[in-house]
């Protein structure tokens, strides 16, 4: 008599997966191990893109299906709550975003009874997630032994072996009696320290190069920049509590990262400072490291066109630095915090858990009511003003001409005092408009502002506007949408920047500030082409309960408060979302002198935010305070060539440094010239010079005042506050 097929317990962790849990169900549904002996275990991290609804369904004419609630939404939370409500003696943990052949589980369970081993996984096949070039370069990455060493699992075997890890693990399930559950500490690499604490314990690993998935990748270079930024950022937290390295391959990022550092630190300072005869040993070790590294690109990119295409091949150069150097960057800066400093992790700030960032949870257009069936909620609109006589009026016209039911309104100005005729404007508003408050800001500073009015407020929606800013009929309705269909704890648009006036220099600071020369990726400025996490944005729409959670606006914060609120929002495992169909039309400066006076408070404040939250927000913000650096390390250099006639290499540098910004500054301004004009053309290259060298001024500064000098800060005594 044959011995009976083991119950088998699938665990699927998974959080706002609609388009993808129904094909992956589909898949698992369709194996041939007997439905009898199967049990399916959907650990949902409280999905809110409709995910929940599939499940049901799907639980409904399946009765082994059941789904599970993880509020924690991190993967090794969902794991440990699908193995403690599993009945099964066999542990399968799968992945939403991939497909499994008829007899993926039978083989997986075969190979678990005949090799003797504790866990047992195949290969899986890399797709891109969309027909995109990116995407299938991105897919060739993952899979090539350039982009991911001698990960068999990836790359693919030619036998059966003995591993450190497999994807999607087999498990006995007396592996979890016997050595304890996933860590919930890891929001990444849980799987790795699992699979270690297993060999540790004599536990054995089989892999099958005869069991195969398919496996969707992501399809974006900044997601797959997030994703092995986190895995390299964890991966030295598994090393501390495994008490090892698991396998060499993890630390060639690292290592190659640090050798490009090291070599361009000591590049620059030797042959700015230091004049000797062996200065030239470390730009050509970093020209020999970062040459070599293009050419391997060069040579996988070369075997890439016959079997991709030519565009596929080209993308490849993206490919596999965001690969490495973003594992590497997050590798070093996990060294740091966890074997240095020591400290503990109970989740990454910048982790979405379980859920992948380009699959957002917009299905309607974001311009669209609610149901009617769901109650709209009442909406707070804070507008921190001082002195805008000009511009508050159509800012509270914009605001009233809303499709959003004025029943459900409750505006909130909170003046700083103004002494312009401001007060004068807001009267008639007020005796006209009985929803619309003025509330009196003393401090005359926006974040007391924004305190002022979410202490007053009555909506459970908060909405924080600019009175420089025109907003369209549907923006507030939009937000709204936005907010309960994404499940974000704040959401906003894109600004549409415009000149406050005809003058050459306000349209040139227009295009300046929504440039990417002037603003980096700064996607609500710049603008974006599809809806996206991100780590801030403009005039937010916020739940209220954010704010009984994390607390008010910083008040010390003259500039980026709004900064310094959102990451803080982020570190507290919130999200923000911003939408690209959700359009303002904001004002800018007028003068240059006003450009400076901004962008120097904005570069001033930014290391403080840094101090407050502990880490830089985006690289985006170190670009002007190093280019002002670079331009005094090396105009230093420059005169001191004047006492060592023999080496101008300083000089050299600083005439390299200035020039090249020119001549990318004269490029952007001679396609300005051609839609704008030559006046707005000649003076885009002030307008440039002035964002950057006011904000790497300001930022430097702030530096040594908060970060070297510890100093506090009760707000700028020069800034413009409130007004403009």
């Amino acid at each position: 008599m044959t011995d009976p097929l083991p119950l088998v317990s699938v665990v699927i962790p998974c959080r706002n997966e609609g388009k993808w849990i129904g094909p992956c169900l589909e898949s698992i549904l369709a194996n041939d191990y007997p439905q009898e002996r199967l049990e399916i275990l959907v650990a949902d991290g409280m999905s809110n893109d409709g995910t929940r609804a599939v499940l049901e369904g799907y639980a409904l004419n399946y009765p082994f299906i059941r789904m599970l609630d993880n509020p924690q939404q991190i993967t090794p939370a969902a794991m440990n709550t699908g193995i403690k409500n599993a009945r099964g003696e066999i542990i399968v943990r799968v992945d939403a975003h991939a497909d499994y052949p008829r007899d993926y589980i039978s083989s997986l369970v075969r190979l678990l009874k005949e090799s003797g081993a504790d866990n047992v996984g195949g290969v899986f096949v890399t797709r891109p997630g969309r027909p995109t070039t990116i995407a299938r370069a991105i897919a060739v990455g993952l899979s090539h032994p350039f982009g991911v060493g001698d990960s068999h699992y990836r790359v693919g075997s030619t036998e059966d072996r003995w591993v450190d890890t497999v994807p999607f693990g087999c498990y006995r399930k007396d592996v979890f009696d016997r050595i304890g559950l996933f860590d919930e500490e890891l929001v990444r690499n849980q799987d790795d320290e699992l699979n270690l604490r297993l060999i540790k314990h004599g536990g054995r690993i089989r892999l099958s190069p005869k069991i195969v998935c398919y496996y969707y990748a992501r399809n974006s270079l900044r997601q797959v920049w997030q994703m092995h930024y986190q895995y390299g950022y964890f991966k030295p937290l598994v090393v501390r509590k495994v008490g090892g390295v698991m396998t060499l391959r993890q630390l060639v990022p690292p290592l190659f990262v640090l050798m490009l550092a090291v070599t361009a630190f000591v590049a620059v300072l030797s042959r700015a400072v230091a004049p000797h005869p062996w200065n030239f040993v470390a730009p050509v070790v970093f020209a020999f490291i970062a040459g070599n590294y293009m050419l391997a690109i060069g040579a996988c990119a070369a075997w890439a066109v016959g079997k991709h295409g030519l565009r596929v091949a080209a993308a490849l150069f993206g490919v596999f630095p965001a690969l490495h150097i973003s594992y590497g960057i997050g590798y070093m800066r996990g060294i740091v915090a966890f074997l240095i400093l020591r400290r503990s992790q109970s989740g990454d700030a910048k982790a979405i858990p379980i859920s992948r960032w380009e699959e957002l949870p917009i299905s309607k257009s974001p311009g669209a009511f609610i149901s009617k069936n769901v109650a709209q909620p009442i909406v707070s609109v804070i507008v921190p003003c001082r002195n805008e006589e000009k511009w508050i009026g159509p800012c509270l016209d914009s605001i009233l001409a809303t499709d959003y039911p004025r029943e459900l309104l409750d505006i909130l100005v909170v003046d700083g005092m103004s002494n312009d005729g401001t007060r004068a404007v807001l009267e008639k508003y007020l005796v006209k408009y009985p929803f619309i408050r003025m509330l009196d800001n003393p401090q005359q500073t926006t974040p007391r502002a924004m305190n002022l009015g979410i202490a007053a407020a009555r909506g459970s929606v908060i909405v924080r506007k600019d009175a420089h800013v025109e907003y369209p009929t549907d923006y507030i309705s939009s937000l709204v949408n936005l907010l309960e269909q994404s499940g974000a704890d704040n959401v906003g648009g894109v600004c549409q920047t415009l000149p406050a006036n005809d003058s050459a220099v306000a349209k040139a600071i227009a295009i300046g500030m929504s440039h990417p020369l002037g603003v980096g990726n700064s996607h609500f400025r710049i603008g974006s082409s599809e809806d996206r996490w991100v780590d801030t944005v403009p005039f937010g729409c916020y739940r209220r309960e954010v704010f009984d959670r994390i607390g008010m606006f910083d008040e010390e914060l003259v500039r980026n408060q709004d900064d310094e609120l959102n990451l803080r929002l982020i570190k507290h495992g919130g999200r923000i979302l911003l939408s690209s169909r959700i359009v303002c039309k904001y004002y800018t400066r007028d003068s240059l002198r006003k450009l400076w006076q901004m962008c120097y408070q904005y570069g001033y404040f930014k290391p403080l935010v840094v101090r407050k939250v502990g880490g830089v927000m985006t690289l985006r913000q170190l670009a002007p305070p190093l280019l002002v650096l670079s331009l005094i390390i090396t105009a230093l250099g420059g005169l001191l060539c004047i006492d060592f006639p023999g080496n101008q290499d300083a000089l050299i540098a600083f005439t390299l440094i200035p020039g090249g910004y020119l001549l990318v500054i004269g490029a952007t301004a001679a396609w300005a010239a051609r839609k704008y004009g030559f006046a707005v053309a000649a003076t885009l290259f002030a307008v440039f010079s002035i964002l950057h060298i006011s904000y790497g001024l300001g930022y430097l500064r702030g530096v040594v005042e908060f970060l070297v000098l510890r100093r506090n800060r009760k707000g700028d005594a020069k800034a413009v506050r409130m007004t403009r």
